[in-house]
């Protein structure tokens, strides 16, 4: 079962790889925030993530 932190890593792990292209970059860097924020307050149930470059697709439930 995956667990928060490695959903954590894994967001830093794409973080890292898409550096060189500013709006994948945001995404990812607020997508981050908002899992560290919900990890914080014990608020997130489930979050897929899905990528292909050189750009990224995002799905996230996070209630």
């Amino acid at each position: 079962m995956t667990t928060k932190l490695d959903v954590k890593k894994k967001l830093s792990g794409i973080l890292e790889k898409v550096e060189g292209c500013p709006s994948c970059y945001n995404e990812i860097y607020n997508l981050l925030s908002m899992v560290d924020n919900a990890i914080e307050n014990d608020q997130i149930s489930r979050i897929k993530i899905s990528y292909d470059t050189p750009h990224i697709l995002i799905h996230t439930i996070v209630v």
